[in-house]
């Protein structure tokens, strides 16, 4: 039975990403912007090569923002309280893996009992369909624009 062996951050790398948290919690002045910040805020560690790596996902992450030109129809203030809570919600679920991306499992697990629970129960009711519908790239897990795709709902 082979065992996989998750390495934690350490201090600085822990410093550092939230270091670019931070940066990403002010609003940027465009979606590409946006999306840049977001793709630096990921963390550079080997995901294990079942899945793409965090550089495709970063690639990824950028060409979707470009390619969306405006946000949706809420306004400034209720789009960054959206990604000011996204990122509030992968702080605190994205635990197990450290990938930017947060899993059914990672949800339940550091979700229930906070402030989010009701949105956990949302997400992973029903058999996990919602998860499901708005995992539009199909890996099985979220990450921060899939998040703030749900949150709008």
């Amino acid at each position: 039975m082979a065992v996989a062996l998750t390495l934690m951050p350490s201090p600085k790398q822990r410093a550092e990403y939230q270091r670019k948290a931070s940066e990403l919690a002010t609003p940027p002045k465009s979606p590409e912007a946006a999306a840049a910040a977001a793709a630096a805020a990921l963390p550079t560690a080997d995901t294990g090569g079942s899945r793409r790596t965090l550089q495709e996902q970063k690639v990824r992450a950028v060409a979707r923002a470009a390619s969306r030109r405006s946000f949706s129809r809420a306004s400034r203030s209720s789009r960054d309280e959206i990604s000011s809570e996204a990122l509030e919600i992968m702080r605190l679920t994205d635990r197990h893996a450290h990938n930017g991306q947060i899993t059914i499992i990672e949800l339940v697990t550091f979700l229930r009992g906070t402030q989010h629970n009701e949105f956990c129960d949302w997400l992973v009711a029903n058999r996990a369909r919602v998860f499901k519908r708005y995992d539009v790239d199909d890996d099985e897990d979220l990450d921060v624009y899939e998040l703030e795709k749900a949150l709008r709902q």
